[in-house]
């Protein structure tokens, strides 16, 4: 519903320069958020698959934001020993 509201505004056309860059911005920033939540929500299942329930575990993961680290940690679930061997080893 949000959406609509901002693509049935009528804008005048000297103003839609300006908001052009800042719905990009925006729309980047919730595909960020998003890409985030899914590779904590893969990393804290693959992780309770091998070691089981994650515990305190889940608030460290929840406490990292870059997607990238969270993909390498996934990917090392498969050589730690436990949660705790992930966590130390990032």
């Amino acid at each position: 519903m949000p959406n609509e509201l901002v693509t049935q505004m009528d804008i005048p056309d000297e103003d839609k320069a300006i908001f052009e860059p800042i719905k990009r911005i925006a729309y980047a920033q919730g595909f960020l958020h998003g890409e985030i939540a899914a590779a904590k929500r893969l990393l804290l299942r693959v992780g309770t698959a091998k070691f089981g329930q994650h515990g305190p575990a889940a608030a460290a993961i929840d406490a990292i934001s870059h997607a990238y680290r969270l993909e390498d940690l996934t990917a090392r679930v498969f050589t730690a020993a436990s949660w705790d061997d992930l966590l130390q080893s990032s």
